[in-house]
Parts: C-alpha cells; sequence; structure tokens
C-alpha cells in the first residue's frame, strides 16, 4: 500500500498544474488551493464548489481522496476514470459509440511510448444502442529498439496474440512483457461480466497492468506507472476534474469523418461525448462502425 500512495502522490505532483505542495490528502478532501469548475453533460462541475445549485461538486462525492487506481470499461458499455467513483453515476462515461477508442495513452502532449485502446462493438439482437469491449489492443514501443513498437490484442476466449503469433500456454514472459491467467477480483460488483471467474492479465514494461475478462469488460490498473496518462481513462493525478477531460487527436474527423470534434488538440472537452468522440483511435470493419465514419454531417 505504501507504494500505491507514493506512487500516486509523485504523479499529482508532475502532471497535475495545480498542485502547490503538500500532499494528495491534504489537498483533496477538503478542496484547499484547488478551484476548478467545468460544464459536462449539462452538469456544472467543480472543486471548492458549493452545494446547492452545484450538487455535482466533485467535494460532494463520498469517496474524495481516495480514487481506485483503476480505469474500468464494462458492459454496456459503462466506463469509468483512473479518478472516478465507480459507484457514482454522475463519474459515468456512458456511451454506445462503435470503433476503436483509446483507453490510455502517454501521447498527452507530445509524442508518447504506447496506446491502450478498446475495440467497441455493438452488441447483437437487441433493440437498444449498446456496445461492449470485444478486444483490447496496444501498441507499445520495444524496450531494446523505442523506434520500433510491438502489437499485443487481448481477444474473446481468452486469446493472445503478441506480435505475429498467438501465445499457446500461460504464463508467459517476453522481457518484461508477462502474461497470466489470474483470479477475477470485484473491487466492483460489475468489474466483470456476471460469472466471471479468470481473467487474462497483462503486465507491461512500464507497470501498467491490463485485465480483460474475454467476454466484454476490461480493467487498467497504474498503481505501479508513474508517467503522464490520457485517454478515456483520464489522467490518474488522484483528482478527478476536468483535467481528466482532455480532448485526443479525432479532431475534425481525422480518423473518422462522421464524428466531428473541435480542437484544440489537447484541449479540455466541453461534454462528455465531445471527450469520447475525441478519443476514437481508428476505423473497425463493422457495419456499425463503417456506417459511423462514412457520414458526412451537414
Amino acid at each position: 500500500m505504501v507504494g500505491r500512495w507514493v506512487t500516486r502522490q509523485f504523479r499529482y505532483r508532475s502532471f497535475n498544474p495545480h498542485f502547490q505542495g503538500g500532499t494528495r490528502h491534504q489537498l483533496y478532501p477538503d478542496c484547499q488551493n484547488v478551484h476548478l469548475s467545468y460544464h459536462l453533460g449539462g452538469h456544472m462541475c467543480g472543486l471548492g464548489a458549493s452545494d446547492g445549485d452545484q450538487s455535482h461538486s466533485f467535494c460532494s462525492f463520498p469517496h474524495r481522496g481516495r480514487p481506485t487506481g483503476e480505469c474500468v470499461c464494462r458492459g454496456d458499455p459503462h466506463c469509468f476514470a483512473f479518478d472516478a467513483d465507480r459507484s457514482n453515476k454522475e463519474h459515468d462515461l456512458e456511451t454506445s459509440n462503435v470503433c476503436s477508442y483509446v483507453l490510455q495513452t502517454n501521447e498527452c502532449s507530445e509524442n508518447g511510448t504506447f496506446i491502450i485502446s478498446g475495440v467497441f462493438e455493438r452488441v447483437k439482437n437487441i433493440e437498444s444502442m449498446k456496445s461492449f469491449v470485444k478486444e483490447v489492443a496496444i501498441i507499445t514501443a520495444q524496450e531494446n529498439n523505442p523506434n520500433n513498437y510491438i502489437r499485443i490484442k487481448l481477444r474473446q476466449g481468452l486469446q493472445v496474440r503478441f506480435g505475429n503469433g498467438m501465445i499457446q500456454s500461460f504464463p508467459k514472459q517476453f522481457g518484461n512483457h508477462r502474461f497470466e491467467i489470474i483470479p477475477a477480483v470485484f473491487a466492483h460488483p460489475k468489474d466483470f461480466t456476471s460469472g466471471v471467474t479468470e481473467v487474462m492479465s497483462y503486465t507491461m514494461p512500464n507497470g501498467i497492468n491490463i485485465q480483460y475478462d474475454g467476454i466484454k469488460a476490461v480493467k487498467i490498473n497504474i498503481d505501479n506507472y508513474s508517467g503522464p496518462s490520457c485517454g478515456l481513462c483520464g489522467n490518474g493525478d488522484g483528482i478527478f476534474n476536468e483535467y481528466d477531460f482532455q480532448k485526443g487527436y479525432n479532431l475534425d474527423g481525422k480518423y473518422c469523418e462522421g464524428v466531428q470534434v473541435p480542437g484544440p488538440k489537447y484541449g479540455l472537452a466541453s461534454s462528455k461525448q465531445e471527450f469520447v468522440n475525441s478519443w476514437l483511435h481508428m476505423k473497425i470493419l463493422t457495419k456499425e462502425c463503417v456506417e459511423l465514419c462514412d457520414f458526412a454531417p451537414s
């Protein structure tokens, strides 16, 4: 537990522009030295805001000061950032989007070394517009050659593709890439699909751990990672605020013509949907994704 607090305190100092000294415990529970507000999903939210009509102030959330260190996308899907409270619906990035979206990357202001993305597909044979995480795709720089990248895919059925080949047995170690099948830990009752007892675990050389249940849910843990972070999982600095909603690089339909998000790149999103749309990573060849991206808004 000591390592977790030290790591997250370091990340807060290094990457949160509003850090003014002291520890995360001193700053966040009482919202001292932090006065931020933003408008997301029709609600005015903020740190240091009073109650009343600003009832969605982050200061009012019961988990304040205790982020999970985990980002989860589960089911329909419901995505919760590293600093979000998974029991609070106001923190839910519920979206029915399709295509591939960046969950986490360190390409937050300059060139990064990894991208973790979720491939979202539409749930079949139902009338509602729901989607799920069909696959988790990782692109990361090679340890001995940072200019070259390796691709990893965590697929349904607990299958793993590493580079050009499928991994046939577990646990398996390639350098500092470790793959293993481990018991599913439900920090929240809906972290993984109901009835799941085992998940595929992939630990990256940088310490990030990714767990996929092989059906529709993914969990990313950053307790042993201390670098910058952005994407749907937010910045992981210990405080859930507007800096968790930094826009990505799908601006003005760059990767998907049907999803238009205004610039600037890496600016702060004005709504949850704008934020999600900005992190569209690439088109996939499903009917729903092709229709979405080939649609040219008037």
